[in-house]
């Protein structure tokens, strides 16, 4: 039975359908993530990738080609793991970062000293980041400082990556002081 059947099926409410397109694509995923990341994190991107699919495939125009969207639904989870692993490495590289679940020389006083300037230095510049970034912290929900803040969702997500970049940059050094 060809993909494009089961996915027909699926859509229609057949779950038996669902359950073999799934195995298909988990097994598909996992095979070409492990050609370009490592193991491990192939199969979490191959399952992150399936959850993704699976969330979305229904809401799907009648006209897409599933099979296209299902692997640029891969393509691009690969593409965002192998952009952010950069700073993944850099961490995991850098003589400061925790040995595991906080301990170790992340509570050294310099890289506590360094952690608290480069806050200050987002408080000054990113007034907004830091507020967003310190409610985040403290555990609100993604709608709660939304509302607070008057601002989307989108917005919300945007404004904290920009923030950890800005944090990463700052503390490792990697981009201009300010």
């Amino acid at each position: 039975m060809t993909l494009k059947t089961l996915f027909d099926r699926a859509r229609s409410g057949d779950t038996a359908a669902e359950e073999e397109m799934f195995a298909y694509l988990r097994a598909r995923f996992t095979f070409i993530a492990k050609r370009r990341v490592r193991e491990g994190d192939a199969e979490d991107i191959a399952h992150e990738a399936c959850m993704t699919v699976l969330d979305r495939y229904r809401a799907l125009a009648p006209d897409t080609e599933f099979e296209a969207w299902a692997y640029r639904v891969l393509r691009n989870k690969i593409g965002n793991y192998l952009r952010h692993g950069a700073v993944r490495r850099r961490y995991d590289a850098s003589p400061d970062a925790p040995d595991s679940l906080g301990k170790g020389r992340a509570t050294d006083p310099d890289t506590v000293l360094t952690l608290v300037e480069c806050l200050r230095r987002l408080v000054r510049t990113h007034p907004r980041y830091a507020r967003v970034l310190n409610l985040h912290h403290h555990g609100y929900d993604s709608e709660e400082i939304c509302r607070r803040l008057e601002i989307s969702r989108s917005n919300l997500y945007s404004m904290l990556s920009r923030a950890r970049a800005l944090l990463t940059e700052c503390i490792f050094g990697t981009g201009d002081d300010k």
